[in-house]
């Protein structure tokens, strides 16, 4: 990270052909404790730019701050620790400093003075959709597919369609993920699923093999609704129903289990519920 040796300074369109890269920065000085939107409204733009800066001596001449700043999309979270998260180029990745301290200025408070810290290795979590449908999802895509959604969408979204056809479901709604700050769409979608047929237990173990056009594999992740009502038919390792179709090689018969023996393998099956769609 922070590594500008022998990089040959690059074009506006060398930039936007590169891949992308996530990476996050936590606030460790809060100017403003507890004011989530202060951090999406007001420092959002100048974290952005204050970032682009970084990048602007890798670039040819001419070149500004704004036309950097359009390839930074950032994100605001606040739970459970409040981190800045940045999808961008690998050239703003590549010279983002391990320390970002900003100021802004608020109507109200003022001089606000922010200081963040590079996450190393951050590794993205799903931000939860507002849908409450028991067949709702959230959709991840990967690899060379990311770059994909980026540029045809609507190849994502209709490979998806066509896989949880074969499943026994359409898609009622399909809606990209966008950044909090910038508007800008990242590689994450919510849909909205409806069962054609009869939902099988035994048949959620597909979705763990849908894969994009460029091959990799899409994370669907559903909620809770569909773990306590639909999962409980199923055996946690291999996802088929457990009575009927299990294709472990475990043997089925079990001894007569105490009232803490039968907790203990709920929570056993949960945490392998947890882990279905990774």
């Amino acid at each position: 990270m922070n590594e500008m040796r022998d990089y040959t300074p690059i074009t506006i369109a060398q930039l936007a052909a590169q891949p992308t890269a996530t990476f996050a920065y936590k606030l460790v000085d809060d100017p403003s404790p507890g004011n989530k939107v202060m951090h999406l409204r007001t420092a959002g733009e100048t974290f952005v730019y204050g970032l682009a800066s970084y990048t602007l001596p890798l670039m040819t001449a001419g070149t500004g701050n704004e036309d950097i700043a359009k390839y930074i999309m950032v994100a605001y979270r606040h739970r459970p620790d409040p981190i800045f998260i940045v999808t961008t180029k690998t050239t703003v990745h590549v010279a983002a400093p391990p320390h970002l301290d900003f100021t802004t200025m608020h109507d109200k408070f003022g001089v606000l003075k922010y200081k963040l810290k590079l996450i190393p290795d951050y590794q993205p979590t799903h931000s939860k959709d507002s849908t409450k449908s028991i067949f709702s999802c959230v959709i991840e895509l990967h690899g060379k597919d990311v770059e994909i959604s980026f540029t045809d969408p609507k190849l994502i979204e209709q490979l998806f369609a066509e896989a949880v056809e074969n499943i026994g479901f359409a898609v009622t709604r399909w809606n990209w993920a966008k950044s909090a700050t910038l508007g800008a769409p990242l590689a994450k979608a919510y849909a909205d699923l409806t069962p054609t047929s009869e939902p099988s237990p035994a048949h959620f173990f597909k979705f763990k093999e849908i894969r994009g056009p460029a091959g990799s594999k899409m994370t669907v992740k559903f909620g809770n609704a569909l773990t306590d009502q639909i999962y409980t038919a199923l055996c946690p390792r291999c996802l088929h129903d457990k009575k009927f179709q299990c294709i472990c090689d475990k043997d089925k018969k079990r001894a007569s289990s105490t009232s803490d023996d039968k907790q203990a393998k709920k929570a056993r099956n949960m945490a392998f519920f947890e882990t279905a769609f990774d």
